[in-house]
């Protein structure tokens, strides 16, 4: 077979493309692969999608947004705070209305730049703070090593468990400390074979008196997590479900039981 024209050029060249080294768009090896696969390919620049490409498409989405919004009557708002993929606090306008076909749409209007602190502060017990404090350890433990997270699947394939990854709490995500509590709760006969196999990662297994602090907390906990996701959809109305669910909660799931710990009364 007859190697194609240029193909020992695009060979040598492709490591170098690959390389995390290359990945700007000056770097000579970058521009001198795109010449030899087609030379009359021209490379756009930054300044072409700073001043080009993401003006029209703003310019695109804004003009679709309004049009969307011509005809409606009645709205209402929200407000979120949420972080980016890289951390950076943003604060976004939403807009929720219902269409002419009975359909609910919603269009954000605004995203800001939030520099405050928007972190949840929850109830502060010394038992139950020192409970999660484990589960971060653990947790923490595992994010550090891809040889412990390759054990931790194996194990719980042995055992029957979820092949589920640990959650990491983050104080800027409402219930994220409830589902890593949960999880660490759901895994802990595997987390317990991993870290006892090992000596120095012994001394963060979880204790039973830790477990008896962390399994109430999620008992209790968990109702109020189940309830901020049903009234976060945005593809139904959720204001009338404000008045039952607040009655079923004082009625039944916040009704102490005869099995309920102290520490799950207290909560």
């Amino acid at each position: 077979m007859t190697r194609p024209k240029g193909g020992g050029k695009i060979l040598r060249m492709q490591s170098c493309f690959t390389s995390r080294k290359t990945w700007s768009r000056s770097t000579p090896s970058k521009r001198h692969l795109l010449n030899v696969l087609d030379p009359r390919y021209k490379l756009p620049g930054r300044k072409h999608f700073s001043e080009v490409v993401l003006p029209h498409l703003y310019n695109t989405t804004r003009a679709k947004v309004t049009k969307k919004l011509e005809d409606m009557q009645f709205f209402s708002a929200t407000t979120d705070l949420w972080s980016s993929h890289t951390m950076e606090p943003y604060l976004s306008l939403t807009v929720h209305f219902i269409t002419d076909k009975w359909s609910l749409e919603n269009a954000c209007l605004q995203t800001s730049f939030f520099p405050s602190d928007h972190i949840a502060h929850g109830v502060k017990d010394p038992s139950t703070d020192s409970a999660s404090g484990i589960c971060k350890k653990v947790v923490r433990s595992f994010s550090y090593s891809w040889k412990r997270r390759r054990e931790l699947t194996a194990v719980q394939a042995e055992l029957g468990l979820p092949v589920h990854q640990l959650i990491t709490e983050s104080p800027t995500r409402w219930g994220s400390r409830q589902a890593m509590i949960q999880r660490v709760l759901e895994q802990e006969r595997a987390i317990s074979r991993v870290l006892g196999s090992d000596k120095k990662c012994r001394y963060l297994l979880p204790t039973w008196q830790d477990v008896e602090v962390l399994e109430p907390v999620n008992k209790a906990v968990k109702p109020l997590q189940d309830l901020t996701d049903a009234l976060s959809g945005e593809s139904y109305v959720t204001v009338s479900f404000i008045k039952p669910t607040l009655s079923m909660f004082r009625s039944s799931l916040l009704k102490p039981e005869d099995e309920d710990t102290e520490l799950t009364r207290k909560i």
